[in-house]
């Protein structure tokens, strides 16, 4: 079955999520992926006053997100899982200086992410350990 969507129109994706809703309430969705569409557009604003790129890019993937969690929900409590992917392109990296100082970032920020976890875990687990084990 194919299910129109415009991510121009805030009422087309609500459509699609009411058809969806209906082709799939039963079983839910195993997964859904939203993939950035347009770039480097004219300056101009949609029906819904958004800028084009910002709607079809990032608005309408969320308001498509919000409206499909729960069948998101319903094939994960049937099969035990379920994804949504955001997907973007890389191609503002257009030279090898910024490939660099973009992996370099990416990698700093990942590992800092890792610290900032395994602390809180950390934190976590002596918070547990404590509270269990007071005289």
């Amino acid at each position: 079955t194919t299910i129109e969507c415009d991510l121009q129109r805030f009422t087309s994706v609500r459509a699609a999520c009411e058809a969806l809703h209906t082709s799939c309430g039963a079983e839910g969705i195993d997964a859904l992926i939203n993939n950035a569409g347009i770039m480097a557009t004219a300056d101009e604003a949609t029906e819904d006053g958004f800028d084009t790129q910002m709607q079809t890019n990032h608005l309408s993937h969320f308001l498509l997100t919000k409206q499909v969690f729960s069948l998101l929900q319903k094939a994960a409590d049937l099969r035990g899982e379920a994804r949504v992917v955001n997907h973007s392109s890389m191609k503002f990296i257009k030279d090898t200086t910024r490939l660099i100082d973009f992996l370099f970032f990416y990698y700093f920020i990942k590992k800092r992410i890792a610290d900032h976890t395994h602390k809180g875990t950390r934190n976590t687990m002596s918070g547990t350990i404590n509270s269990c084990y007071k005289d």
